[in-house]
């Protein structure tokens, strides 16, 4: 039996107050070249949804590790996708085993496919993973499309449903004994119909995250597979059931750790603005920071396509000037991209 793909562990982190969590997209999108090291550990018992729950992990058998490598990728890996200028798409690395694409916008995390060394998924509109703000209560449910294709040049159709549902809140403790409270569970199920080769799968996934307040990531996952298929044989069924925890080294070493602590106290808006536009060769970004830190400037074009990246530079707080040189691009309209405290800013301007 071949194997069915799913999807990253990507996700966000939750915000608390008076018990109620809400994830947004300033305090939870995935940050840039961010590496998650995740501790698997023996998962006992998935709790009950509902408030006020308490989850206690503590002393669960650790039994490895895995790596989550997450880059902002400029190619088309899956095809033509729609990915607006204004997003990220994110390539998410699952311990090299494969890469998982997420777009992330101001409204949602949303899921476009993956690739592995075998096949790859790709479904025709972006599955919304997690809209953004999301809430104890709030639902999302949608369909399912997609091709499941073998690096043979075979595919099959993938048809279905998803749920995304705030199912939880209540008081979390990790197998090494670190404790959380108000913290969200956000549920994830998907039921769909898969083909390999001449048979037929119906597969049901859960994917549970726990949100932490003040954690940009989630501190443990929990993950549920029921794949049936019409094959006569031993591997016809399979149940499987695994988890997966944040220790307090592996959030502290992350790159939007420090970033997080850093921007929390900014004050005002980041904004920025082109002069002069339209322009012949020279254009300047003129930023406003609410505090030090890097901005990445990158140019994009009509088609959302990256033609050129700046790369990093070091912003003061208040006004900043950086001028760019166009030499090497061509007329036309295009998108001045900014990457700023892990959120996307665009401005467009004219080459003339």
């Amino acid at each position: 039996m071949k194997k069915s793909l799913f999807i990253c562990f990507g996700a966000m982190m939750a915000v608390s107050a008076m018990a109620q969590t809400t994830v947004t997209y300033k305090m939870n999108g995935l940050i840039q070249g961010d590496s998650r090291t995740l501790t698997k550990f023996e998962y006992v018992d998935k709790g009950e949804k509902g408030a006020n729950q308490v989850w206690d992990y503590s002393g669960a058998k650790e039994t490895g590790t895995m790596v989550l490598n997450q880059n902002v990728n400029y190619g088309q890996p899956m095809g033509n996708l729609n990915v607006a200028s204004s997003n990220l798409l994110f390539a998410c690395d699952e311990g090299g085993e494969k890469d998982t694409y997420f777009e992330i916008s101001k409204d949602a995390k949303m899921y476009w496919g993956l690739q592995s060394k075998s096949a790859k998924i790709e479904f025709n509109e972006p599955i919304v993973d997690l809209p953004f703000p999301f809430s104890y209560g709030d639902i999302r449910t949608g369909s399912m499309d997609g091709v499941y294709t073998e690096n043979t040049g075979e595919t099959y159709p993938i048809e279905g449903h998803y749920f995304t549902s705030a199912d939880a809140w209540g008081t979390l403790t990790l197998p090494d004994g670190t404790t959380y409270n108000d913290v969200l569970r956000v549920k994830v199920e998907k039921i769909y119909k898969q083909q390999f080769g001449s048979y037929n799968y119906d597969i049901h996934t859960i994917r549970y995250q726990y949100f932490a307040p003040g954690v940009r990531y989630p501190v443990m996952i929990a993950l549920i597979n029921d794949t049936q298929s019409d094959c006569n044989c031993s591997c016809g069924k399979s149940h499987t059931e695994e988890a997966f925890y944040q220790t307090q080294t592996a959030l502290k070493s992350l790159k939007s750790f420090e970033m997080d602590s850093y921007m929390a106290d900014a004050q005002g808006e980041f904004e920025m603005s082109a002069y002069p536009n339209p322009f012949k060769t020279v254009v300047n970004a003129k930023l406003n920071a609410p505090k030090a830190a890097t901005v990445t400037l990158e140019i994009l074009d009509a088609t959302g396509r990256l033609i050129q990246s700046y790369g990093e530079y070091n912003l003061e707080a208040g006004d900043n000037v950086i001028t760019l040189n166009t030499a090497s691009i061509g007329i036309g309209q295009f998108t001045l991209r900014a990457i700023y405290g892990g959120e996307v800013f665009t401005q467009t301007i004219i080459k003339k």
